[in-house]
């Protein structure tokens, strides 16, 4: 049997797959010595009735080669394989003969399926190397196993008090957001999760951590970001500082677009860099104060326009230093409670797989 070829068909319904599909399955069989080629022949499909269609459909067209009584001349398959393996009426009807016997005594060795029961009796096979129980159970209804998961977490709540405030502070987030007040239905929504295959590499380093670790975290990057944006504001505080010492009305600026980017930061400390207009004109490559206002605002601004540069190249370079970090925890943060409790979610819900022995469906795509 030849292993280099490899072709791909691609045609809309009804326009002959499952043809190709059997033809490809009898020539392989027909042209291999022996008649238990089909034993190492997979054929995968997607659905029960597809599957079964198949099956029937090899076997029926063995049973008409292989039949002394049919008139097989005008039969298109039979006459291209024929061709195709260069085999005469005889010689192909006596193979097929043949491999029909071999597959009906052998029958669960004719391996035609869906994709599910090949995952399944792949991992039945390779259980102890994937250290799973070689007796488990499928689990159809993946919101079943889910629910339980988060019935058996929300019971242990008095136990766990971080846990406890870890569900809270979640909770609050979603009310926050405009989202639904009932907690099993948001635990329910968020633990679908688990069942995404995007997201089963990113949440498996997360099983390590506990309810407490991420209160933890949550802690470390609000402290940091919080540090960082009152740095932020007091260096802002200081250059609006010397504007006012110098009794430099904010109008004077152009647009009064510095002054009021610093009051911003003062208002609401953020570390997010101004417009490219004012970041001009806080590195020295744009006028402070427009043309129109030349005489009035040349008199207060220029005297301490080396100073007031000065501090706004500063505080340019803090939030270029930290900004990505900045917002990276801005990010976690935003969502931490939401990765806390799909964490929490899949400990309970390894808890249940292993108690009940029961494996979702969605674990075998």
């Amino acid at each position: 049997m030849s292993t280099s070829e490899f072709t791909i068909y691609t045609a809309s319904a009804g326009a002959g797959k499952t043809y190709n599909l059997v033809y490809r399955v009898l020539r392989l069989c027909l042209a291999a010595p022996g008649n238990s080629a089909f034993r190492s022949i997979l054929a995968i499909t997607f659905t029960n009735k597809a599957a079964a269609e198949m099956k029937d459909r090899i076997v029926k067209t063995l049973q008409t080669f292989s039949d002394p009584g049919n008139e097989l001349e005008g039969h298109s398959m039979f006459l291209q394989l024929r061709q195709e393996l260069g085999a005469t009426e005889e010689e192909l009807r006596h193979k097929s003969e043949e491999v029909l016997r071999a597959i009906l005594h052998q029958y669960s060795g004719f391996s035609v399926s869906t994709i599910d029961k090949f995952t399944n009796r792949l991992i039945r096979t390779f259980a102890q190397d994937l250290k799973v129980s070689g007796n488990y159970e499928v689990e159809l209804d993946a919101e079943l196993i889910l629910s339980e998961a988060v019935d058996t977490m929300l019971s242990d709540l008095q136990e766990d008090s971080a846990l406890s405030e870890v569900l809270i502070q979640f909770l609050n987030t979603q009310l926050d957001e405009g989202k639904s007040p009932r907690a099993e239905y948001r635990l329910l929504e968020v633990g679908y999760t688990l069942f995404e295959e995007r997201a089963i590499a990113p949440l498996s380093s997360l099983k390590k951590l506990s309810s407490r670790d991420f209160l933890e975290i949550r802690q470390k990057l609000y402290t940091r970001n919080a540090g960082w944006e009152q740095n932020l504001k007091k260096i802002a505080q200081s250059i609006l500082q010397i504007i006012d010492d110098n009794y430099i009305d904010h109008s004077l600026f152009s647009r009064g677009s510095l002054p009021r980017y610093l009051s911003g930061i003062c208002d609401n400390p953020s570390l997010e860099l101004p417009s490219p207009t004012v970041q001009k004109q806080m590195v020295g490559e744009a006028d402070l104060y427009p043309k129109s206002k030349a005489r009035e605002a040349a008199a207060l601004i220029d005297p301490v326009a080396g100073k007031l540069l000065e501090r706004c190249q500063s505080l340019l370079h803090f939030i270029i230093d930290h900004a990505a970090v900045y917002e990276l925890s801005r990010l976690i943060l935003r969502n931490i409670f939401s990765l806390a409790v799909v964490a929490q979610i899949e400990k309970y819900l390894e808890q249940i797989k292993d108690e009940s022995n029961r494996l979702p469906i969605g674990e075998f795509n």
